[in-house]
Order: C-alpha cells, then structure tokens, then sequence
C-alpha cells in the first residue's frame, strides 16, 4: 500500500512539474529496439552505437585497449524485458591520464526545452535507472552541454551487490547559463561513467551542481574500474530523464512508437544480427543505356532528425551476380530520402537489388 501511495504522489509531482505523459525526454529506455544487433570490437574513444538503439559507448583506454561488446541482453528486473550491455572482451591495465570508459545519450535539443536550462525558467531534472554490474563500486553519471561556454555537471552512485539489478536516482540542478537550442541539436549528454583515469577524478565533486567545464572535476568519487577485467560487465534499462526532483514509475510506450522514435535517427534496410534476404533488398529499374544506370530513389521510413550518412552495400543484379563493375553512389540525400541510386556499369537496362543503412544520430 506504501509503495502505491508513494506512486501517486509521484505522478502527482510530475503532473505539478508540467507532464503525466511524454514526461520521459529518453528514447527507447526501456532498451526495446535494437536495430543494428550487437556490436563488437569497441577499442576506441570515438563513441559506436549497438545494442538498443540510441545508447553508444565510448572507449578511451589509450596503450593497449580495452575491448567491448555492446549488445542488447534478455535480463532485465521486473517490469522490463530488455537491458542495454557492455562487456570487456579484451581487458587493459589501470586507466591513466583522460582516459575513459562510458556509455552514453545525447537527448536532442527540442526534446529538452521544457527543461528551461540556461533561462530564469530553468528547472531541476531528475534521471532514473536501473543498473547491474559485476562490480560492487562507485559509478558515476556525467551530464554535458557543448553550445556557447561549455556546462557539465555530475552525481555518483554505488552498486551495492554483484549481479543484482538496482534502482537508482540522480536529481541535477537547474542551471540558468547557457540556454538549450531549440533545435535537432545536441541539447545534453548523460555519460553512465564506468572507468576513467585520475586526471578526470582529482578535483571537487560536482554533486549535481552545474558549472563551467573542469575535466579534474568530471568523475570525483569514482572507483568502478569495468575494462581491467574480462569478467567485467555493465547493464541499464529503465532509463528516465523527466522534470522535477521525484523520479516517477517508469513510462513505458508501445514498442511501435519507440521503433518510430528511434528510427528518426537511425534506419537500415534489412534485421539486425545478420544480412536480410534477396527479398528484403530494395530495387529499382535502370532507366539510362548510356553506360549509368539509374535507379529511382528510396524514401526513408520515418523523416530523419537531420541529412543522414547513407551507406549502400552488398549491391547485385537480381539474379544475385554483379555486371558490369558497377561503380555505386546516391544523389540529392535529405531528411526524406534520396532521389537517385546510381551505377556506373558496361551493362545497361539492368535491375539492381541493394542494402542501405541512414544515420541521422546526434
């Protein structure tokens, strides 16, 4: 009865603080959507999406580095079904200097704007989660925003128990510096810090609190040390940034919405964990016998948060041979789509069959 109770005056707390639904600014926290499968072979500080979608991670280990998987897992607590994780599959010695290990979400700009950061309207946010780890440490979450004078602030919290699920809660300040763009920018990033070396955690805790970039202040407090061993692991779900300073139940959404949230960032023409059939390929029918071969266009699914990076791959005939050499390329690429696939080739009237990928990530 206490619990439910206590649910209601949450709810109650968010409805005062302007939302009841569509209160949680993250996508896909509940890791429902993993459109690119799991990813192997994290070795670099340059952040690589896996696993569910909208979470990367990022792997500065500097020397010899460590190396991840990052992957989308079936354990979750209750209420849940799915959890993003990290493993070391390739372990490293004792971080040292700037390096970092991290996984991370960058919520857009207009997703942020009822948040006021950077105006006298700013309010406070409050980040949930559920964690899991190997490691009984101190972990940390790290909140950045890059426009004008860079603002970064950031909160510990402890894994009490190996390989148990754990709910968590961080409530950060409200900062009237440096207003948010109301734009398909970046507005902030939460980084779930999980190793750095001292030059990132020998200043003064932030403790929630906003102020200018200072990297000694970054991660203070923290000992988790996830990548120095093979053993070490890292999982999140129930991942919920809203308004306020009461972390309420968890909001979960039909999977059909998430997959269409996530897929204004990211979409592929075929599954993840493997190539999609000869069926699954768009195509199109060669319309020039001048030696370039051009095929209609492809409209994305969704409209992209902004110009994708387009990649076509595993280009063939429909009989599944390649003629004629064809050299490959897209024309005119847009939020919607692009207007023209083309194929330099000896062969003309020819109907190719092919695979794309669009990434409009922040």
């Amino acid at each position: 009865m206490t619990s439910k109770a206590r649910g209601l005056a949450d709810l109650g707390n968010a409805y005062s603080d302007g939302a009841l639904s569509n209160r949680n600014m993250i996508i896909n926290g509940g890791m429902q959507v993993a459109q690119r499968g799991t990813v192997t072979g994290l070795n670099s500080g340059t952040p690589v999406y896996g696993g569910a979608d909208r979470f990367n991670a990022s792997n500065s280990t500097g020397g010899t580095p460590a190396v991840f998987s990052l992957s989308q897992d079936a354990s979750a607590p209750s209420g849940f079904s799915r959890s993003q994780r990290i493993d070391c599959t390739t372990a490293t010695s004792s971080l040292t200097g700037t390096n970092e290990i991290k996984v991370n979400y960058t919520v857009e700009g207009y997703d942020l704007i009822s948040a006021g950061l950077g105006t006298t309207e700013a309010k406070q946010l409050t980040l949930s989660f559920w964690v899991k780890s190997n490691q009984a440490a101190v972990f940390c979450l790290w909140a950045y925003r890059s426009y004008g004078t860079a603002r970064h602030t950031g909160q510990t919290y402890t894994v009490n128990a190996v390989d148990t699920w754990e709910y968590k809660s961080i409530t950060l300040s409200a900062d009237v510096l440096n207003e948010v763009p109301n734009d398909s920018t970046r507005g902030i990033t939460l980084s779930f810090v999980v190793n750095a070396g001292p030059a990132f955690k020998s200043g003064t805790a932030l403790n929630g609190g906003w102020e200018q970039l200072v990297n000694a202040d970054r991660y203070v407090g923290l000992t988790a040390t996830i990548g120095e061993s093979l053993s070490d692991y890292f999982q999140i779900t129930g991942v919920q940034l809203e308004l306020g300073d009461q972390a309420t139940p968890f909001e979960h959404r039909s999977y059909g919405q998430v997959l269409q949230d996530c897929t204004r960032y990211y979409e592929a023409s075929f599954e993840a964990g493997g190539e999609a059939s000869s069926d699954g390929k768009a195509s199109g029918t060669a319309l020039d016998n001048s030696g370039i071969d051009c095929i209609e266009g492809q409209r994305w699914r969704v409209a992209k948060r902004a110009t994708p990076t387009v990649s076509i791959t595993q280009i063939s005939e429909l009989d599944g041979s390649v003629a004629g050499s064809p050299v490959v390329g897209v024309d005119n690429i847009n939020k919607y789509g692009f207007m023209r696939f083309r194929g330099t080739s000896t062969t003309t009237g020819i109907v190719y069959r092919y695979h794309y990928e669009a990434d409009a990530e922040l």
